[in-house]
C-alpha cells in the first residue's frame, strides 16, 4: 500500500493505493474525513481568509467519496487514512460490505519524537475495539501496531518512530461483533442517560436527607 496525492476529477486527494506484486495499482482510496483547518477549512465567517493564512501555500485537499474495499487474496481490507479511522460510518460501511481487517495509514510528523504519537495510535485502537475488527496501522513517522479483533495488541508489534522497517504479524480474521457495532451510538446515549438519571436521583436523595435533618 502506498500513500500519496492523486489528481482526479479536478481535485487533489490524500490517497491510499493498493499495489499488487507486479507494481500495478489495483485500488485507490481517497481520504474521506479531512482534518479541519489543516486539510479542509470548515464553513465559517472569514473561513477562506483564515484558510489561506493557515495553509500558507499548502495544497487544499478534497474529501473523497465512498471508500472501496481492497481485495487481497487473504483478506478484504478496509482502507483508512489518519482521521478516517475515527469515522464509525466508514468502518461500519466497510464491515457491512464484507471488510475483514482495518488498515490505517497516517502521517504523524507533527508529533516528532514525543509520546503524543502513542495517543494517536490509542484513538485508532479504540475505534477498532469498538467495532471488533482487527487492525494494522503504519505511520511514516509515528507508531504503528497490529491489533486483534478481541482488542489485544499483538505482542512486540508496536513499531518505533523514524525507522524504516518491515514487520510481519498474524491477525485472526474470525468475525466478531459488539454492542456499538450492532446498535451504534444508541448504546452510548442510553449509558449517558443512565448516568445522568443516577446523578439526579442521588442529588435529590441527598437534598431530602439534608432537608429532613433541618
Amino acid at each position: 500500500m502506498d500513500s500519496g496525492h492523486g489528481a482526479e476529477s479536478g481535485g487533489c486527494f490524500n490517497q491510499s493505493r493498493y499495489v499488487d506484486e507486479h507494481g500495478v495499482t489495483r485500488y485507490r482510496h481517497n481520504k474521506r474525513n479531512l482534518v479541519p483547518f489543516f486539510e479542509q477549512m470548515p464553513d465559517m465567517p472569514l473561513g477562506e481568509t483564515l484558510g489561506n493564512d493557515l495553509r500558507k501555500g499548502k495544497t487544499h485537499l478534497v474529501d473523497g467519496d465512498r471508500s472501496p474495499l481492497f481485495e487481497h487474496d487473504k483478506a478484504r481490507i478496509i482502507p483508512a487514512i489518519c482521521f478516517d479511522a475515527q469515522s464509525p460510518v466508514l468502518l461500519r460501511s466497510g464491515l457491512e460490505r464484507g471488510g475483514q481487517v482495518l488498515v490505517v495509514q497516517s502521517n504523524d510528523r507533527i508529533f516528532e519524537r514525543s509520546k503524543i504519537g502513542l495517543f494517536d495510535l490509542a484513538i485508532n485502537i479504540a475505534s477498532a475495539v469498538a467495532m471488533r475488527v482487527p487492525m494494522a496501522k503504519v505511520s511514516n513517522s509515528g507508531y504503528g501496531a497490529f491489533l486483534q479483533a478481541s482488542g489485544r495488541l499483538v505482542p512486540d508489534s508496536i513499531t518505533p518512530v523514524y525507522r524504516r522497517m518491515a514487520t510481519v504479524h498474524e491477525l485472526v480474521l474470525q468475525p466478531r461483533t459488539s454492542l456499538y457495532r450492532r446498535f451504534g451510538n444508541w448504546f452510548i446515549y442510553l449509558a449517558a442517560c443512565m448516568v445522568v438519571i443516577g446523578f439526579v436521583a442521588s442529588r435529590e436523595s441527598t437534598l431530602l436527607v439534608v432537608g429532613s435533618k433541618r
